[in-house]
C-alpha cells in the first residue's frame, strides 16, 4: 500500500531538498572563493544614465561586492574623484577629456591594505570582463580601461589607495541558503495543500 497522493508529492519534494541543500552551499563557496577580496566601487551621478545603468548591472551580478559612491551626493566621494582624476592626469597620462562617470575601481582587499587592480571609466556590462579583472595580478600602477579597451598603466606609481575604502562586504553564504531552503519548504507546503484541494 502506498501513500496517498498528496503525501507522496510532500514526501518527493522533501527528499528533493536534500540534494539541494547539499549542492547550494558548494556552489555559493565556489563564487565567494572567486571574489573573496575584490570589491568594486563605482563612482557616479545620480542623474547620469549610463552610472544608473552599470549601478543595476553591478546590484544584479555582484551582490555584496559592489558599492556606489553617488558624486552628486556626497561631497566626500566628489573630493575623492577629483583627487583620483587629478592623480590619473598626473601620473599616468590620462587625458582629461577621457575622464567621465562612470568610474569603477576594482580592489583587491588584503590584510596589509587594499590594491587597486583596475581603474574603469565609463559603462561597462559585461561579466567575464570584470571577471577577468579580478584575476589580474596586483602591480605597482593599476591598469586603467576606457570602456574594454586597455589604456595603461604607462608609470609605475603607486596608486593614492587611500582613495579606496577600508572595509569589505562580504557575501552572507548562511542567508541566502536560508532562503534557498525556505523557498523550496515552501514550494513543498503549498503542493501539499493544493492536492488536499483536489480530494
Amino acid at each position: 500500500m502506498g501513500l496517498p497522493p498528496s503525501r507522496g508529492w510532500l514526501v518527493f519534494l522533501l527528499i528533493l531538498m536534500i540534494p539541494i541543500t547539499q549542492i547550494y552551499p558548494a556552489i555559493l563557496h565556489c563564487e565567494s572563493d572567486e571574489l573573496q577580496d575584490i570589491l568594486f566601487y563605482m563612482y557616479g551621478l545620480t542623474t547620469c544614465p549610463h552610472c544608473r545603468a552599470l549601478d543595476s548591472f553591478f546590484n544584479q551580478t555582484f551582490p555584496n561586492k559592489y558599492v556606489k559612491c553617488w558624486v552628486d551626493l556626497d561631497s566626500t566621494c566628489y573630493s575623492n574623484l577629483v583627487n583620483l582624476y587629478r592623480d590619473m592626469v598626473k601620473n599616468y597620462s590620462v587625458p582629461e577629456e577621457l575622464l567621465g562617470v562612470p568610474t569603477t575601481l576594482v580592489i583587491k582587499m588584503g590584510s596589509n591594505g587594499n590594491t587597486t587592480l583596475a581603474i574603469v571609466i565609463g559603462e561597462v556590462k559585461n561579466k567575464d570582463f570584470w571577471l577577468q579583472l579580478t584575476k589580474l595580478e596586483p602591480s605597482p600602477a593599476p591598469r586603467i580601461y576606457i570602456g574594454e579597451k586597455l589604456f595603461g598603466p604607462t608609470t609605475t606609481t603607486q596608486a593614492n589607495n587611500s582613495l579606496l575604502p577600508t572595509t569589505t562586504t562580504q557575501t552572507d553564504n548562511s542567508l541566502l541558503l536560508s532562503i534557498g531552503v525556505i523557498l523550496v519548504v515552501s514550494i513543498a507546503i503549498a503542493m501539499y495543500f493544493i492536492s488536499l484541494r483536489r480530494r
